[in-house]
């Protein structure tokens, strides 16, 4: 049985692991809470990706019990004036630079302070590494079970991120892609349970209608839709990165819509009336690889997707108009819009 007594302390950096940085903030938190568990929640973060980090922090620390510290340092204002804050949000602690990496706890915080009690802090020859010389000894303070208050005032104006929120209008669904995980799926903030039936996931030009409850009915080559491990939709490719197939990375947006019918009739009661109401029509066009007309054999998959999804083919012609050249033929396709 783990030692409940032993507090934990997990960390987040973009420190990498070429470089001593991550082993010296260790030395620093064994050093004044030897008591601590060190649990490295990864240091491969983007050099300064505070948003990134900001994800990664959100949707580990809630497995952690009640008690535990978790330090995030992407700090791209190391040495500046900007703060170092402490947030309590489900009895658990966080410690991070003020920069917006904690916003997907914050609107959930008990508490915010903002930390000036330099006295914790250690002398360093610098200001380059304040994750080592004022994080740690925060974040240890708080391991040992100090007096939260004795760091500083609570605040209010902490700074955010600027992050969309999810929207529904109507029928349709209005995202973004929130984390593109080491595997190459698409982690979106739209909530799985917002997802009915017979609708459309796009993204970045792309599209699928496949829905399923994990990556083992995904067929191979094709990708899905489905409700991932943080409770948000995920797009999916079975065996191969989503994310490089479609080109597509974090901020992008996700629309998610019903599936197009069949041909449009019109919305008046009369059938007749209904005929002969003006169709509305979405269009796409996709370059596919040819020789001498000859299509790309990998092509029919994506011809398949866009068949299952409504699409029809109405027309296609060479790319380059100048000078005839058939390495690229463009199809046109349109379905009604809905």
């Amino acid at each position: 049985m783990p030692d409940e007594t032993r507090p934990i302390v997990t960390l987040l950096t973009d420190f990498g692991d070429a470089d001593y940085y991550v082993a010296a903030v260790k030395g620093v938190l064994l050093q004044l809470a030897p008591a601590v568990t060190l649990v490295d929640v990864g240091h491969q973060v983007a050099p300064g990706d505070v948003e990134g980090a900001a994800f990664l922090v959100a949707a580990a620390a809630r497995w952690y019990p009640a008690g535990s510290v978790h330090l995030a340092v992407v700090d791209p204002g190391v040495g500046s004036e900007r703060r170092i804050v402490v947030a309590r949000c489900d009895g658990r602690w966080y410690v991070a630079p003020d920069n917006g990496l904690l916003t997907p706890i914050l609107d959930d915080a008990d508490e915010v302070r903002a930390v000036e009690a330099d006295d914790l802090f250690l002398t360093g020859p610098g200001a380059t590494f304040h994750g080592r010389d004022r994080f740690a000894p925060v974040a240890a303070y708080l391991a040992r079970g100090e007096d939260p208050a004795a760091l500083g005032p609570e605040i209010d104006d902490e700074i955010w991120l600027e992050l969309p929120e999810p929207q529904r209008d109507g029928e349709r669904l209005h995202g973004r892609v929130a984390h593109v995980d080491r595997f190459g799926n698409l982690v979106t903030d739209l909530p799985s349970d917002w997802l009915a039936d017979g609708m459309v996931v796009e993204v970045g030009g792309h599209s699928t209608g496949r829905v399923v409850q994990h990556y083992e009915q995904l067929p191979a080559g094709e990708p899905g839709v489905l409700p991932g491990s943080l409770g948000t939709l995920e797009l999916s490719l079975d065996g191969a990165s989503l994310a490089d197939r479609w080109k597509v990375g974090r901020g992008e947006r996700v629309v998610v819509r019903p599936r197009a019918g069949g041909a449009a009739t019109g919305r008046g009661s009369n059938p007749q009336e209904g005929a002969h109401a003006m169709t509305q029509w979405e269009y796409k066009v996709i370059n596919i690889r040819s020789e001498n007309y000859r299509l790309d054999p990998n092509c029919y998959t994506e011809l398949n997707r866009l068949g299952e999804d409504g699409w029809e083919l109405v027309g296609l012609t060479s790319v380059n108009f100048k000078t005839g050249a058939t390495d690229n033929i463009a199809m046109v396709f349109k379905r009604p819009l809905g």
